[in-house]
C-alpha cells in the first residue's frame, strides 16, 4: 500500500478536530469508502502525526478530506488548533 507524507495544519472541525488531506483517498489508494461509525463513511488509515503513531479515518466533508485527530492523540503530539504537523498515513488493513 502507498504511504502518504504531507504536511498541513491541525483544524478544528465541524465535530472534531482534523488534518485536510491535499489528496482525494479514493482515488490515490484506489479504495472505497468504508463504515467508520454510525451513520459515516470514510477511509481507515495507520500512520503518525509528528511522530506519534495513531490509528483513525478520512472523512468527506464538502468536497475535502480530512484526517479525524482525536483529543488524546492532539494532547500525545503536544499539538493545538493551527500547529503545522507531519503526516504520514497509509490505508489500513481491512478489519
Amino acid at each position: 500500500m502507498t504511504i502518504e507524507q504531507f504536511d498541513s495544519v491541525l483544524s478544528s472541525g465541524h465535530k472534531q478536530d482534523a488534518v485536510e488531506l491535499p489528496f482525494d483517498p479514493a482515488v490515490r489508494w484506489n479504495s472505497k469508502p468504508v463504515s467508520v461509525g454510525p451513520g459515516r463513511r470514510g477511509h481507515r488509515v495507520t500512520g503518525t502525526l509528528n511522530g506519534i503513531a495513531f490509528e483513525s479515518c478520512v472523512l468527506t466533508r464538502m468536497k475535502h478530506h480530512y484526517v479525524v485527530i482525536e483529543a488524546p492523540l492532539r494532547l500525545r503530539a503536544g499539538i493545538e488548533i493551527g500547529d503545522p504537523v507531519r503526516m504520514v498515513l497509509r490505508l489500513a488493513d481491512p478489519k
